[in-house]
């Protein structure tokens, strides 16, 4: 069925599906500029880092197991096809801001750059952006 076809409740549902997205990535953008950086005191590292891990590895299952074709047939039972994918992403944009919410600060400052070479740390986190949006239109999402 054309995109232009669909019921106004199916189109619906992608919309919003999108703009969750796009709000997802905004609050994780807003979380990483404001607190993620910081450094903290106090408080048990391995609590938090167990934690951080937890709820990271459900958001990673997430994206692990429904991309399994097993998963995707049940889904598909659940759901109309038209809207399998939308699912998929209103489910994850959720999981990623939970992560966002949930996060637990660790304890301490795990590296410190000074002068020139501090640029380099930033220029491995741009390059794993990219290729990590390189990946994903090779991928075809």
């Amino acid at each position: 069925m054309p995109v232009h076809a669909a019921p106004v409740g199916a189109r619906l549902f992608r919309w919003l599906g999108a703009l969750l997205f796009l709000c997802s990535l905004g609050y994780f953008l807003l979380s990483y500029m404001t607190t993620y950086g910081a450094p903290t005191t106090g408080g048990a590292a391995s609590v938090a880092v167990v934690w951080n891990v937890t709820i990271f590895t459900l958001f990673a299952l997430h994206h692990s197991v429904c991309a399994r074709k097993p998963v995707r047939l049940w889904i598909a039972r659940l759901v109309p096809a038209s809207l399998e994918r939308s699912t998929y992403i209103w489910i994850a944009s959720l999981l990623l801001i939970a992560v966002c919410a949930l996060w637990r600060p660790v304890p301490g400052v795990a590296w410190d750059v000074d002068g020139a070479l501090r640029w380099l740390p930033r220029l491995v986190q741009v390059g794993g952006v990219w290729l990590g949006l390189r990946s994903a239109a090779i991928l075809d999402v």
